[in-house]
Protein backbone atom coordinates (compact mmCIF):
# COMPACT_ATOMS: atom_id res chain seq x y z
CA UNK A 1 0.00 0.00 0.00
CA UNK A 2 2.83 2.39 0.85
CA UNK A 3 4.51 1.81 -2.52
CA UNK A 4 1.19 2.38 -4.32
CA UNK A 5 0.82 5.70 -2.52
CA UNK A 6 4.35 6.66 -3.56
CA UNK A 7 3.57 5.77 -7.18
CA UNK A 8 0.39 7.87 -7.03
CA UNK A 9 2.39 10.78 -5.64
CA UNK A 10 4.93 10.45 -8.47
CA UNK A 11 2.13 10.41 -11.04
CA UNK A 12 0.64 13.63 -9.64
CA UNK A 13 4.08 15.26 -9.66
CA UNK A 14 4.72 14.10 -13.23
CA UNK A 15 1.35 15.33 -14.53
CA UNK A 16 1.98 18.82 -13.08
CA UNK A 17 -1.66 19.90 -12.80
CA UNK A 18 -1.08 23.69 -13.14
CA UNK A 19 0.71 23.22 -16.48
CA UNK A 20 -1.92 20.74 -17.70
CA UNK A 21 -4.76 23.14 -16.86
CA UNK A 22 -2.84 26.01 -18.49
CA UNK A 23 -2.41 23.87 -21.61
CA UNK A 24 -6.17 23.32 -21.82
CA UNK A 25 -6.82 27.04 -21.36
CA UNK A 26 -4.25 27.81 -24.08
CA UNK A 27 -6.04 25.47 -26.49
CA UNK A 28 -9.37 27.12 -25.64
CA UNK A 29 -7.85 30.52 -26.52
CA UNK A 30 -7.09 29.18 -30.00
CA UNK A 31 -10.62 27.87 -30.38
CA UNK A 32 -12.02 31.18 -29.13
CA UNK A 33 -10.00 32.97 -31.81
CA UNK A 34 -11.74 30.87 -34.47
CA UNK A 35 -15.07 32.02 -33.02
CA UNK A 36 -13.80 35.62 -33.01
CA UNK A 37 -13.15 35.35 -36.76
CA UNK A 38 -16.76 34.26 -37.23
CA UNK A 39 -15.76 30.84 -38.56
CA UNK A 40 -17.46 27.53 -37.82
CA UNK A 41 -16.00 25.60 -34.88
CA UNK A 42 -16.17 21.83 -35.41
CA UNK A 43 -16.91 20.34 -31.99
CA UNK A 44 -15.57 16.85 -32.74
CA UNK A 45 -12.32 18.20 -34.16
CA UNK A 46 -12.02 20.51 -31.14
CA UNK A 47 -12.14 17.61 -28.67
CA UNK A 48 -9.90 15.35 -30.75
CA UNK A 49 -7.31 18.12 -31.03
CA UNK A 50 -7.45 18.76 -27.30
CA UNK A 51 -6.95 15.05 -26.64
CA UNK A 52 -3.86 15.04 -28.89
CA UNK A 53 -2.39 18.05 -27.06
CA UNK A 54 -2.98 16.47 -23.64
CA UNK A 55 -1.61 13.07 -24.69
CA UNK A 56 1.55 14.60 -26.17
CA UNK A 57 2.07 16.59 -22.98
CA UNK A 58 1.54 13.60 -20.67
CA UNK A 59 3.83 11.39 -22.75
CA UNK A 60 6.49 14.12 -22.57
CA UNK A 61 6.27 14.40 -18.79
CA UNK A 62 6.34 10.64 -18.31
CA UNK A 63 9.27 10.18 -20.72
CA UNK A 64 11.21 12.78 -18.74
CA UNK A 65 10.60 10.72 -15.60
CA UNK A 66 12.14 7.67 -17.28
CA UNK A 67 15.47 9.47 -17.69
CA UNK A 68 15.17 11.03 -14.24
CA UNK A 69 14.90 7.57 -12.66
CA UNK A 70 17.68 6.18 -14.86
CA UNK A 71 20.12 7.91 -12.50
CA UNK A 72 20.47 6.25 -9.06
CA UNK A 73 18.71 8.30 -6.38
CA UNK A 74 19.97 8.00 -2.79
CA UNK A 75 16.52 8.61 -1.30
CA UNK A 76 14.82 5.88 -3.40
CA UNK A 77 15.34 2.13 -3.20
CA UNK A 78 16.81 0.69 -6.38
CA UNK A 79 14.01 -1.86 -6.87
CA UNK A 80 11.30 0.78 -6.42
CA UNK A 81 13.14 3.17 -8.73
CA UNK A 82 13.21 0.47 -11.43
CA UNK A 83 9.49 -0.13 -10.92
CA UNK A 84 8.79 3.59 -11.37
CA UNK A 85 10.93 3.72 -14.50
CA UNK A 86 9.08 0.78 -16.08
CA UNK A 87 5.70 2.23 -15.14
CA UNK A 88 6.44 5.60 -16.73
CA UNK A 89 7.89 3.90 -19.83
CA UNK A 90 4.82 1.75 -20.42
CA UNK A 91 2.40 4.59 -19.71
CA UNK A 92 4.19 7.08 -21.95
CA UNK A 93 4.17 4.58 -24.82
CA UNK A 94 0.45 4.03 -24.25
CA UNK A 95 -0.16 7.79 -24.41
CA UNK A 96 1.84 8.06 -27.64
CA UNK A 97 0.01 5.13 -29.22
CA UNK A 98 -3.37 6.64 -28.31
CA UNK A 99 -2.32 10.02 -29.65
CA UNK A 100 -1.19 8.40 -32.91
CA UNK A 101 -4.55 6.67 -33.22
CA UNK A 102 -6.38 9.99 -32.79
CA UNK A 103 -4.22 11.71 -35.41
CA UNK A 104 -5.13 8.94 -37.88
CA UNK A 105 -8.80 9.55 -37.07
CA UNK A 106 -8.36 13.28 -37.67
CA UNK A 107 -6.82 12.45 -41.06
CA UNK A 108 -9.79 10.29 -42.04
CA UNK A 109 -12.17 13.04 -40.93
CA UNK A 110 -10.76 15.16 -43.76
CA UNK A 111 -8.19 17.24 -41.92
CA UNK A 112 -5.29 16.70 -44.34
CA UNK A 113 -3.82 20.20 -44.61
CA UNK A 114 -0.04 20.29 -44.58
CA UNK A 115 -0.04 22.92 -41.82
CA UNK A 116 -1.82 20.53 -39.44
CA UNK A 117 0.82 17.85 -39.90
CA UNK A 118 3.62 20.37 -39.52
CA UNK A 119 2.20 21.35 -36.14
CA UNK A 120 1.85 17.69 -35.15
CA UNK A 121 5.50 17.21 -36.13
CA UNK A 122 6.46 20.21 -33.94
CA UNK A 123 4.53 18.70 -31.02
CA UNK A 124 6.38 15.42 -31.53
CA UNK A 125 9.78 17.14 -31.62
CA UNK A 126 9.04 19.40 -28.66
CA UNK A 127 7.30 16.83 -26.44
CA UNK A 128 9.09 13.63 -27.43
CA UNK A 129 12.41 14.11 -29.29
CA UNK A 130 13.67 16.93 -27.05
CA UNK A 131 12.82 14.85 -23.97
CA UNK A 132 14.82 11.84 -25.11
CA UNK A 133 18.58 11.48 -25.01
CA UNK A 134 20.91 12.94 -26.10
CA UNK A 135 18.73 16.06 -25.72
CA UNK A 136 16.87 15.38 -22.44
CA UNK A 137 16.07 19.10 -22.30
CA UNK A 138 13.40 18.82 -19.61
CA UNK A 139 15.92 17.50 -17.11
CA UNK A 140 18.61 19.99 -18.17
CA UNK A 141 16.77 23.16 -17.14
CA UNK A 142 15.10 24.02 -20.45
CA UNK A 143 11.71 22.72 -19.39
CA UNK A 144 10.46 26.20 -18.49
CA UNK A 145 11.26 27.55 -21.96
CA UNK A 146 9.66 24.56 -23.67
CA UNK A 147 6.51 24.84 -21.56
CA UNK A 148 6.23 28.59 -22.20
CA UNK A 149 6.54 28.14 -25.96
CA UNK A 150 4.06 25.27 -25.91
CA UNK A 151 1.52 27.21 -23.85
CA UNK A 152 1.79 30.63 -25.47
CA UNK A 153 2.47 29.85 -29.13
CA UNK A 154 2.23 26.24 -30.28
CA UNK A 155 -0.99 25.04 -28.61
CA UNK A 156 -3.32 27.97 -29.50
CA UNK A 157 -1.92 28.03 -33.04
CA UNK A 158 -2.58 24.29 -33.38
CA UNK A 159 -6.20 24.79 -32.27
CA UNK A 160 -6.66 27.41 -35.01
CA UNK A 161 -4.88 25.44 -37.75
CA UNK A 162 -6.90 22.34 -36.92
CA UNK A 163 -10.13 24.26 -37.52
CA UNK A 164 -9.15 26.58 -40.39
CA UNK A 165 -6.31 24.70 -42.07
CA UNK A 166 -4.17 27.84 -41.89
CA UNK A 167 -2.55 30.17 -39.37
CA UNK A 168 -3.79 33.72 -38.87
CA UNK A 169 -1.25 36.52 -38.34
CA UNK A 170 -3.44 38.28 -35.77
CA UNK A 171 -3.26 35.23 -33.52
CA UNK A 172 0.50 35.66 -33.08
CA UNK A 173 -0.01 39.32 -32.12
CA UNK A 174 -2.27 38.08 -29.33
CA UNK A 175 -0.44 34.99 -28.10
CA UNK A 176 3.27 35.65 -28.66
CA UNK A 177 3.48 38.36 -25.95
CA UNK A 178 2.06 35.84 -23.48
CA UNK A 179 5.29 33.84 -23.91
CA UNK A 180 7.15 36.62 -22.07
CA UNK A 181 4.50 36.79 -19.34
CA UNK A 182 4.69 33.04 -18.73
CA UNK A 183 8.49 33.09 -18.50
CA UNK A 184 8.32 36.01 -16.05
CA UNK A 185 5.80 34.14 -13.87
CA UNK A 186 7.83 30.91 -13.96
CA UNK A 187 10.91 32.81 -12.79
CA UNK A 188 8.96 34.53 -10.02
CA UNK A 189 7.38 31.32 -8.74
CA UNK A 190 10.62 29.31 -8.87
CA UNK A 191 12.47 31.80 -6.68
CA UNK A 192 10.97 30.41 -3.46
CA UNK A 193 12.46 26.95 -4.09
CA UNK A 194 15.73 28.18 -5.56
CA UNK A 195 18.07 26.92 -2.84
CA UNK A 196 16.14 23.66 -2.41
CA UNK A 197 16.41 23.06 -6.17
CA UNK A 198 20.15 23.75 -6.08
CA UNK A 199 20.60 21.32 -3.21
CA UNK A 200 18.53 18.55 -4.81
CA UNK A 201 20.01 19.04 -8.27
CA UNK A 202 16.64 19.93 -9.76
CA UNK A 203 17.52 22.12 -12.74
CA UNK A 204 15.20 24.99 -13.61
CA UNK A 205 15.62 28.17 -15.61
CA UNK A 206 16.24 30.04 -12.36
CA UNK A 207 18.97 27.65 -11.18
CA UNK A 208 20.61 27.80 -14.63
CA UNK A 209 20.96 31.57 -14.71
CA UNK A 210 21.26 32.27 -10.97
CA UNK A 211 18.83 34.13 -8.74
CA UNK A 212 20.17 37.63 -9.40
CA UNK A 213 20.14 37.22 -13.19
CA UNK A 214 16.82 35.43 -12.94
CA UNK A 215 15.21 38.36 -11.13
CA UNK A 216 16.57 40.79 -13.71
CA UNK A 217 15.29 38.57 -16.52
CA UNK A 218 11.90 38.46 -14.81
CA UNK A 219 11.66 42.25 -14.98
CA UNK A 220 12.84 42.32 -18.60
CA UNK A 221 10.33 39.68 -19.71
CA UNK A 222 7.52 41.44 -17.88
CA UNK A 223 8.37 44.67 -19.71
CA UNK A 224 8.64 42.78 -23.02
CA UNK A 225 5.13 41.43 -22.49
CA UNK A 226 3.65 44.93 -22.47
CA UNK A 227 6.05 46.23 -25.11
CA UNK A 228 5.01 43.54 -27.61
CA UNK A 229 1.35 44.27 -26.94
CA UNK A 230 2.13 47.93 -27.62
CA UNK A 231 3.67 46.90 -30.93
CA UNK A 232 0.50 44.90 -31.61
CA UNK A 233 -1.56 48.04 -31.02
CA UNK A 234 0.57 49.93 -33.55
CA UNK A 235 0.09 47.09 -36.04
CA UNK A 236 -3.67 47.35 -35.71
CA UNK A 237 -4.64 44.90 -32.96
CA UNK A 238 -8.21 45.85 -31.86
CA UNK A 239 -8.55 47.58 -28.50
CA UNK A 240 -10.86 44.84 -27.18
CA UNK A 241 -7.94 42.41 -27.52
CA UNK A 242 -5.56 44.81 -25.79
CA UNK A 243 -7.88 45.23 -22.81
CA UNK A 244 -6.91 41.90 -21.11
CA UNK A 245 -3.28 43.05 -20.86
CA UNK A 246 -4.39 46.36 -19.34
CA UNK A 247 -6.55 44.56 -16.78
CA UNK A 248 -3.57 42.40 -15.81
CA UNK A 249 -1.26 45.42 -15.48
CA UNK A 250 -1.95 46.22 -11.77
CA UNK A 251 -1.09 42.64 -10.79
CA UNK A 252 2.05 42.70 -12.94
CA UNK A 253 3.05 45.95 -11.27
CA UNK A 254 2.61 44.39 -7.82
CA UNK A 255 4.65 41.37 -8.96
CA UNK A 256 7.41 43.67 -10.20
CA UNK A 257 7.34 45.55 -6.89
CA UNK A 258 7.50 42.38 -4.78
CA UNK A 259 10.47 41.02 -6.74
CA UNK A 260 12.21 44.38 -6.28
CA UNK A 261 11.61 44.14 -2.50
CA UNK A 262 13.10 40.66 -2.39
CA UNK A 263 16.06 41.77 -4.50
CA UNK A 264 16.79 44.59 -2.09
CA UNK A 265 17.00 42.13 0.82
CA UNK A 266 13.54 42.49 2.39
CA UNK A 267 11.64 39.48 3.73
CA UNK A 268 9.89 37.60 0.89
CA UNK A 269 6.10 37.40 0.96
CA UNK A 270 5.72 34.17 -0.99
CA UNK A 271 1.95 33.89 -0.68
CA UNK A 272 1.49 37.43 -1.95
CA UNK A 273 3.94 36.82 -4.80
CA UNK A 274 2.11 33.66 -5.85
CA UNK A 275 -1.24 35.44 -5.72
CA UNK A 276 -0.25 38.40 -7.91
CA UNK A 277 1.67 36.18 -10.35
CA UNK A 278 -1.25 33.80 -10.89
CA UNK A 279 -3.73 36.68 -10.85
CA UNK A 280 -1.90 38.50 -13.65
CA UNK A 281 -2.06 35.54 -16.03
CA UNK A 282 -5.49 34.49 -14.72
CA UNK A 283 -7.31 37.75 -15.41
CA UNK A 284 -5.39 38.09 -18.67
CA UNK A 285 -6.59 34.75 -20.04
CA UNK A 286 -10.12 35.14 -18.64
CA UNK A 287 -10.75 38.48 -20.33
CA UNK A 288 -8.97 37.34 -23.49
CA UNK A 289 -11.23 34.30 -23.85
CA UNK A 290 -14.28 36.39 -22.95
CA UNK A 291 -13.49 39.07 -25.54
CA UNK A 292 -12.68 36.51 -28.23
CA UNK A 293 -15.63 34.21 -27.69
CA UNK A 294 -18.35 36.35 -26.15
CA UNK A 295 -17.39 40.02 -26.10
Amino acid sequence: MEEENKISKNIVEAVNIPVLVSLIVSYVIGAAFVSYLGRYLNGLIFWLGLAVVILFYLSSEFLARIYYYSIPRETIERSFQLRLKNFFLQTSLAFLATGAGITVLIFFLGKRDLEIWLFLAMFFVLDVIFVMRPFDWRNKGYRDLLDAFNLAVLTPAFAVVLQLGEIHSSLLLITFPIFFLIIAIILALSLEHYYADLKSGHRTLMTMVGWKTGMNLHNIFLLLFYLTYGIGAVLGLPSRLLLPALVAFPFSLLEFWELSRIGSGEKPRWVFLKFVAWASVGVMTYFLIFNLWIG
